[in-house]
């Protein structure tokens, strides 16, 4: 499972392609109260009919199939999916005995979407039992309708190996079927597999596969998705030159077909090349043309996005008279779609004209339009929430996509408020910006059981709304901390415009710094960020500056990636790793250093943004050469408001048993490490089997290995467990997160990869989980915080969790754990537990690769 890290552009594609396949068919907005009305009247109304049709006999087949499947509709978009499925269940059954291949693929579209509302992700196993019944039974047109299902799928869980996978297949069916658009849509799905694993040069080759197959089957539309992807995969890989090309053959593919639309389009990319290459002159006559196509064809919406783009080009050449000219042109033309459906395109644009204000300083008019494109993203928000019902996406999934969507604005009206002065208001604008999905999370999971319908909305609504100044002094009180909240600000935030250039990179601009002690005091700090230079170079990807020293940090005390670097040739040397250790302390620590408690004992709980997630804090060295651990009792969370969440989740938990379950050295699951290769078994991890009996011989209980350590048994443990400990290897997901996992003994009924969403799945009571894994604190890092583990384990009811930033050696963890657990019976304080323990270690094993890869999230008692 290899798991590389990504630039924002393609997890931006990504994360598009993923809520474009799950919304795809989801009612239009606006539609919501027409829709439920309509749906109710066929719950009332479905049996009666079905009665008089089937008195038609075999005639009457077909639209019996219609009747089941728009009742078994209804009760999925009335959140009844259990009914649903019992009424798309006899409508497959019909569809297939009379061979309607067309009413069998919305059918099985219909079933998937029902089995993930009761927790099958997005129908996963249910089409896995389908494809293997029809290809028991070999009906292979059922497969390919099915394959056509399931890819999305795996696309949309970021289970790139299995997309691949099934799309090759599908593509082998379409070609022994002789279906050509079967063809070309297998050949799209190999291609985003492709690129979402990395694979460039393979995506290149399927895309020029797909070109020739277009031209072969004189397929115009063919022709030029392929050339989009070719133009894209080029932008991507950074050979705007290249794009540039199919640029120009996307034209001349348009003029020949004298297709005004498809033509606009094309110089759009044009333009869009053009900045991506830095020609900024040739960029403007790009977009001007495409203004003149469309202003020709009267295609309003054209227009305004070709005056938007323009817009963003003049304010990159800081002519920002014309762009604010420009910009408010396209405003009044997307007005004119005054309808639900086009709100987005007014937030795009109210956030350009922010982007614009903010630059010339004028702080209070980039205020009123930041919050009128929030107040537009709401009602976007809430509207598709009504409508998720038919789509596969979960309300976890849309929070997330809109926490991600939403970072940019937030950290841009932090800007505002702080270019006035509002501290405390910009403060409050921080906490809102992050973890609004876990938080939903967490406030579902404190429901009563006895709420009805109505009450559990108002229960819900209260604990998800964004705690006030005076919450937020309350949580550091109650729970006797000091927190100090980060916001990373960028100098180029470009709110998903394709506009991008390529000497105008974003990069980090300044760090707003919060600390709000017990007392109710609360200081606050600027960090100029602007003067650091570089970042790191990888592939076809470049880290951002402060992402580039959080991971030369890293680096300097051995992390290399993924892994710990063994070749003493290459271990670090102590000069540099005071130098990045100290460099990394003077930016995050040394300005707020005064206001940090003097007392080592109290607790200081530090709540990250972006790549600071992957900072080892308690490694962090002042000028002296003392490491912050040595000063400090260190925590994380992914929010303020999530400390409030599950200090609740403790009080309201009953958990009655004082079960322990300790798990180490699993029989290894086989796992794949690119798209051709075949699965390999996981490496035995003999350190963690020694750190397990340790642990269960101190807390006087059995620990699970081996064979006996199965994902069906763990599972099935966890939900009466106080205390989990899982020593065993951690696979990450940096690209959605979804697929992150712990490696446990495989089954017959479980592949022995526990992911976040399975974990999320399960009701859990634990006061601990210990992840004693690697990279188990890692994930896909977006406006939620890390998407990955420690996310789900909170959200499934978890109070606290201790996960590795690194893959932690084994020698020293086994004597770091062994030693928390001897500190946690004495102290019953997980924060201090751990310190002592890091404390401990460092005795032993001086070099902070050893101890210092771990941090604890969430309640420290």
């Amino acid at each position: 499972m290899k798991n590389k890290s990504s630039s924002r552009q393609k997890r931006r594609h990504l994360i598009s392609l993923i809520v474009s396949l799950a919304i795809s068919t989801t009612p239009a907005l606006g539609q919501e109260e027409q829709l439920g009305k309509y749906y109710q009247q066929l719950i009332e109304t479905y049996q009666t009919e079905l009665q008089e049709n089937r008195k038609k006999g075999p005639e009457g087949r077909a639209e019996e199939i219609d009747i089941l499947r728009n009742a078994g509709t209804a009760y999925q978009y009335l959140n009844q999916p259990q009914k649903a499925l019992e009424l798309h269940e006899q409508a497959l059954t019909v569809a297939r005995q009379i061979k309607d291949r067309g009413r069998e693929i919305g059918i099985v579209q219909n079933m998937a979407t029902a089995h993930s509302k009761l927790g099958d992700d997005n129908g996963i196993n249910f089409l896995n039992r389908q494809l293997n019944e029809m290809e028991k039974a070999g009906d292979k047109e059922s497969q390919e309708i099915i394959l056509n299902i399931l890819i999305p799928a795996y696309l949309m869980t970021g289970d790139y190996f299995r997309s691949f996978d099934a799309a090759k297949k599908q593509y082998l069916l379409a070609i022994e079927f002789k279906k050509p658009e079967s063809e070309n849509t297998a050949l799209i799905m190999i291609i985003s597999s492709c690129m979402a694993t990395e694979n460039y040069n393979q995506a290149i080759d399927y895309s020029q596969k797909l070109l020739t197959l277009g031209e072969k089957q004189q397929n115009q539309i063919t022709k030029r998705t392929a050339l989009y992807y070719l133009n894209n995969l080029y932008r991507l890989v950074g050979e705007p030159e290249k794009a540039l090309e199919i640029s120009q053959q996307l034209i001349q593919l348009a003029q020949a077909k004298n297709d005004p639309q498809e033509e606009w389009l094309a110089w759009q990319y044009l333009g869009l090349n053009h900045t991506e290459a830095g020609n900024s002159e040739k960029a403007i006559k790009a977009f001007e043309k495409a203004l003149e196509i469309s202003t020709k064809t009267n295609n309003t919406f054209a227009q305004a996005e070709n005056l938007k783009n323009l817009s963003l080009v003049y304010s990159y050449l800081e002519n920002y008279p014309k762009a604010t000219e420009l910009q408010n042109q396209s405003f009044a033309l997307y007005q004119k779609y005054d309808n639900k459906q086009q709100a987005i395109f007014h937030q795009s644009s109210l956030l350009n004209a922010a982007q614009i204000y903010l630059r010339t300083k004028q702080f209070s008019q980039a205020e009123t339009e930041l919050k009128k494109a929030l107040e537009i993203g709401e009602i976007v928000k809430e509207q598709n929430l009504k409508n998720l019902q038919l789509s596969s996406l979960s309300v976890d999934d849309w929070q997330i996509f809109i926490s991600s969507s939403n970072s940019a604005i937030y950290k841009d009206l932090q800007q505002a408020l702080i270019g006035q002065n509002k501290i405390e208001e910009a403060l409050e604008i921080a906490e809102k910006a992050r973890g609004r999905a876990i938080v939903n999370l967490l406030a579902k999971r404190l429901l009563t059981q006895t709420a009805n319908e109505v009450e559990k909305q108002q229960l819900i609504a209260a604990n998800v709304k964004a705690p006030n100044l005076a919450e937020i002094r309350e949580i550091a009180r109650k729970n006797k901390t000091t927190l100090v909240q980060y916001s990373v600000i960028y100098e180029n935030n470009d709110f998903n415009s394709p506009v991008r250039f390529s000497t105008n990179k974003t990069k980090e601009k300044e760090l707003y710094v919060w600390v709000i002690k017990p007392t109710g005091e609360i200081a606050f700090r600027q960090v100029d960020l602007s003067q650091l230079r570089g970042g790191e170079k990888r592939g076809v990807n470049k880290k951002s500056p402060l992402e580039g020293l959080v991971n030369n940090s890293r680096q300097s005390i051995g992390i290399r990636g993924n892994t710990i670097e063994t070749n003493p040739k290459n271990q670090p040397t102590p000069a540099t790793e005071n130098e990045k250790m100290q460099q990394l302390y003077k930016l995050l620590i040394e300005p707020i250093a005064e206001f940090l408690p003097k007392n080592p004992e109290e607790r200081v709980t530090f709540i990250p943004q972006d790549g600071l997630f992957l900072v080892p804090f308690a490694a962090l060295k002042d000028s002296t050469g003392k490491y912050l651990i040595e000063k400090h009792t260190i925590l994380t969370a992914p929010s303020i408001q999530v400390i409030e969440l599950a200090s609740q989740q403790r009080k309201q938990n009953q958990n009655t048993t004082n079960d322990i379950l300790i798990v180490g050295n699993p029989t290894m699951p086989s796992i794949r490490y690119d798209l051709e290769s075949q699965p390999q078994a996981l490496s035995p991890l003999p350190g963690a089997e020694k750190e397990a009996q340790e642990i269960a011989a101190l807390l006087n209980t059995q620990a699970l290995i081996g064979s006996q350590a199965t994902e069906t048994v763990i599972t099935e443990k966890m939900p009466n467990s106080r205390i989990i400990h899982l020593a065993t290897h951690g696979l990450l997901d940096e690209m959605v997160g979804f697929q992150s996992s712990l490696a446990f003994t495989p089954t017959d009924k479980a592949d022995g990869l526990l992911t976040t969403r399975e974990i999320l799945n399960l009701k859990l009571n634990a006061d601990l989980v210990v992840l004693s894994a690697c990279d188990t604190g890692r994930g896909s890092i977006n406006g939620d915080g890390v998407v990955g583990l420690s996310r789900s384990f909170i959200g499934a009811g978890v109070q606290s969790v201790i996960v590795s930033l690194w893959a932690v050696p084994d020698s020293p963890t086994a004597v770091l754990m062994t030693e928390f657990y001897r500190q946690l019976e004495q102290t019953k304080d997980k924060a201090k537990a751990l310190r002592q323990a890091m404390l401990k270690t460092k005795e032993k094993y001086p070099l902070p690769k050893d101890w210092a890869g771990f941090t604890l999230i969430g309640e420290a008692e």
